[in-house]
């Protein structure tokens, strides 16, 4: 079918692809096919023809085996194809090929220059290799590079062969590098970081953006540059020696044979720009080996925001450890005006104002501000008073803002002072008890290198508010001094007027709110009040005769005992607080005050007082129970920023992400801090409602519209459905929105998606009174019927809150409580506690106008 010399030029071009090697192969069979044919001439026997056919067999055999493709085509149509080039196609066996033209087999595209390499004849044949893309027997496209061959047989017909090698998955892998080499560039185009390379000659190859953004050069002055020679108007010869030493090193042998203490980590420097400002960057040298050459790679980093961040947060941390190291000193003052000269001279210290600090204290009666205390500047002056608005001092009160001047002699809204102005700069921040300001402290600096800045302006802000919390504690104690002694001038009055008159006694005794006993001087009772009967339940002839400590829990009697012996035997008055019997055997907590009655020096009896203090121990309690809750709620912000704080400080390049963790336990706690504060002011009726006609249909609308966005975002339905004809009612507009924006903030929290919030306006009469309202329903997972009594509790979550992570305080639902309390309303709570059934929230408000005083 084929012959020799066919199989051996196919062979040849398998072996070898290169041009030079391709000619000289072509010349051998060419002689080879020259001495076959004048074998052929001469074959007179068949030991000849037999001989030949044996060849030919082994060279087809050979050619069947080859791993590149071959076509033996004759006038365009293919005779013969192996198997490798069945594979390339796509067909199931060589002989789906043979038969086909050619040029079917070719893609369009390269069919015409195909078509005229096939005539060429054999002395002008290309028989080097040319990218083409051929056609899959199902349709599909193959890149290959084709050489083509032609030859005449051992019966002298032209035939050509057609060798194919496949290069579809050399081209997908140039395509994916170019892919890869694009998108390198791109990173690096677009990479925060500087990042150049050097040859090994350390001259600046390339130069990104980022290097021109944080040293100041630009690419231009930079490229085609030894790298020290660009260093060093930047980092400065002292760096730029060391990186040279470095990259001047023989053939980039950078471990072993080189000072490699640059390579490998970041190193610090400061650097001044091209434009003259000094920043602070991290330099890494790098080795790259490619094939052809050693190049380096310089990675500039700008740290600067980083470090003067780090810088900040340093500060202020050893700040606030010093403010709380203050506040535990000073807070063991009890006296007010020592505690006032104290604070002074401690914000002085801490500002570190040269020249002292003055404390002003607004006087309502007078409304004036009174010069409290002064450590250093002003001192002598103590007792001075300033207008609100006058001056600094006075600015501040009004304004509630913190302000300084660093150029006081020339500040145009100075006031006279009574000596020669010494200072330079002042700097005053307001005395703030929640929204009123109870006074000003003030610093004052001469030096021209101090001048206060913000930074001053956060301390002692800080510091006024700690030191405002003193001061109150010490009012409070203040006027708690002022009134035991009061208490105690009373009780020897009394027991004066016991003395000089027994019915004067007897009117006070059935006057007073707090049960008395008059006791012998053996310590047996011997009469009492009616008040006495009112707490106890007893009457005299049950209790005459018999000593007070029957009417106290066991636990405090030998306590009592032992006061009441101390005014019978000393004279000296005592109290104490005990728990107290009545008859009927309930008890309630007592404060017990005993007050001798002496006459010549001698005592003759004791007054002893039993107070009701069950109220004063329930505030007590409640305040004990409050502070532990607002405890716990702040601890854990608290421990989150210090968390953090710590991880900047070990992490500065994680800085953005830590920030971020900070900013967002600092809102919370700010919100917990502002929800405390409104609950506080709602509490103490500090809110005045501003009343107005509302429209709870149109209330409602406006919230609905305004998280119908969020709803989707969720796949959540929200909808509403209003009740026609519902009046206008007088409420807070604003107090209540936030009641409804809490319930239906709520409500899309913990539905999941698929589910709906539907909002419903309500009317309804109840006890000869019209009531409307309005109700959030969802179909969340409900909330279980052993939570529900707590659910307006403060700082109370329930277990589908705990569980779904979402963020909160507990104080949402207390808000709502409240602001409907306000209007004379009430919160009702509806759900089964299934998951899936939800639960419903309702607003009802009475159709009267509330108190809004």
């Amino acid at each position: 079918m084929h012959n020799s010399s066919c199989i051996i030029c196919l062979t040849a071009d398998i072996e070898r692809r290169e041009t030079r090697e391709v000619k000289l192969l072509r010349a051998l069979a060419k002689s080879f096919r020259a001495i076959l044919l004048r074998l052929r001439h001469k074959a007179q026997s068949g030991v000849l023809r037999a001989f030949l056919s044996m060849l030919d067999t082994r060279y087809h055999h050979l050619a069947a085996r080859a791993p590149e493709a071959i076509i033996v085509h004759a006038d365009g149509q293919v005779i013969f194809a192996n198997p490798a080039c069945a594979a390339i196609f796509g067909a199931d066996s060589p002989d789906r090929l043979v038969g086909r033209p050619v040029l079917d087999l070719i893609h369009p595209g390269s069919r015409a220059a195909i078509a005229r390499r096939l005539q060429l004849s054999a002395d002008l044949v290309d028989t080097s290799f040319h990218k083409e893309q051929l056609v899959a027997v199902g349709g599909g496209v193959v890149e290959a590079e084709v050489a083509m061959i032609p030859f005449t047989n051992l019966a002298g017909r032209q035939r050509g062969a057609v060798l194919i090698h496949d290069i579809t998955a050399y081209k997908q892998m140039e395509a994916a590098l170019r892919a890869s080499e694009h998108r390198f560039r791109s990173v690096v185009e677009h990479s925060y970081d500087g990042i150049l390379l050097i040859d090994s000659d350390g001259v600046v190859i390339y130069w990104n953006p980022a290097s021109e953004r944080i040293t100041g050069l630009k690419q231009h002055d930079a490229v085609g540059r030894p790298i020290w020679d660009v260093m060093a108007q930047s980092l400065g010869r002292p760096a730029t020696a060391q990186i040279a030493q470095i990259l001047k090193a023989e053939a980039f042998r950078w471990l072993g044979e080189t000072d490699a203490n640059w390579t490998g980590r970041w190193v610090e420097q400061v650097f001044r720009r091209a434009d003259g400002r000094q920043r602070i960057a991290q330099v890494l040298v790098l080795p790259i080996q490619t094939e052809t050459d050693d190049i380096g790679c310089v990675i500039i980093r700008d740290v600067t925001e980083q470090r003067q961040t780090q810088q900040a947060l340093e500060k202020r941390s050893r700040a606030l450890q010093s403010l709380h190291e203050v506040m535990l000193e000073v807070g063991a003052e009890l006296s007010l005006t020592a505690l006032l000269g104290h604070i002074a001279e401690r914000a002085t210290a801490l500002i570190d104002a040269d020249k002292g600090g003055s404390i002003f204290l607004y006087h309502p009666g007078k409304h004036v501000l009174r010069l409290e205390a002064a450590y250093g500047v002003g001192a002598p002056h103590i007792g001075m008073t300033l207008n609100p608005g006058e001056g600094i001092t006075g600015r501040v009160f009004e304004t509630r803002q913190p302000f300084f001047v660093n150029d006081y002699p020339g500040w145009d809204r100075r006031i006279a002072f009574p000596d020669k102005i010494t200072f330079s700069a002042v700097l005053a921040v307001p005395l703030l008890q929640q929204d009123q300001a109870l006074g000003v402290l003030l610093l004052f600096a001469s030096n021209d290198q101090r001048i206060f800045t913000d930074e001053d302006v956060w301390l002692a802000t800080m510091f006024a508010a700690q030191a405002v919390n003193v001061i109150v504690n010490a009012r409070l104690y203040q006027k708690l001094e002022q009134h035991s002694e009061r208490l105690e001038e009373a009780v020897r009055a009394r027991t004066a007027q016991l003395q000089q008159a027994k019915e004067r006694t007897e009117t006070i005794l059935n006057s007073s709110p707090d049960a008395i006993l008059l006791l012998r001087n053996d310590g047996a009772i011997d009469a009492f009040n009616p008040a006495f009967s009112k707490f106890f339940g007893h009457r005299l002839d049950d209790v005459y005769g018999q000593t007070p400590v029957m009417l106290v829990d066991p636990v405090h009697a030998t306590d009592f005992s032992r006061v009441l012996r101390v005014a019978l035997e000393q004279g000296e008055p005592g109290q104490l607080e005990v728990t107290a019997w009545r008859q009927d055997g309930t008890t309630f907590d007592a404060g017990v005050a005993f007050a001798p009655i002496a006459r010549n020096g001698a005592v003759t009896g004791v007054i002893c007082t039993f107070r009701d203090i069950s109220s004063l121990k329930e505030v007590e309690r409640m305040k004990d129970v409050f502070v532990s809750n607002v405890s716990h709620e702040l601890r854990t912000p608290i421990a989150s920023i210090r968390l953090y704080h710590d991880l900047l400080m070990r992490s500065p390049d994680n800085s953005r992400r830590y920030m971020e963790h900070l900013q967002r336990e600092t809102d919370r706690l700010q919100r917990i801090i502002e929800d405390l504060l409104f609950l506080s002011r709602l509490d103490q009726e500090q809110t005045t409602l501003r009343c107005s006609p509302v429209d709870l249909n149109e209330l409602a609308a406006q919230y609905i519209a305004d998280r119908v966005v969020l709803a989707d975002q969720r796949k959540l339905r929200l909808s509403f459905e209003a009740l026609p004809g519902l009046p206008l009612m007088e409420l807070d507009r604003g107090l209540i929105g936030q009641a409804l924006s809490i319930l239906l903030t709520n409500a899309l929290n913990y539905t999941p998606a698929g589910g709906k919030v539907t909002v419903r306006a309500r009317a309804d009469s109840a006890d000869d009174q019209w009531w409307a309202g309005l109700e959030v329903n969802d179909t969340g997972p409900g909330i279980p019927l052993h939570e529900q009594p707590r659910l307006f509790e403060r700082f109370f979550r329930g277990s589908t809150a705990r569980e779904s992570g979402m963020p909160g305080t507990g104080l949402g639902l207390a808000l709502v409580k409240e602001i409907v309390s306000r209007h004379g309303g009430w919160v009702d709570v509806i759900s089964t506690g299934v998951p899936g059934e939800g639960a419903t929230f309702c607003l009802w408000l009475p159709a009267g106008a509330p108190d809004c005083t």
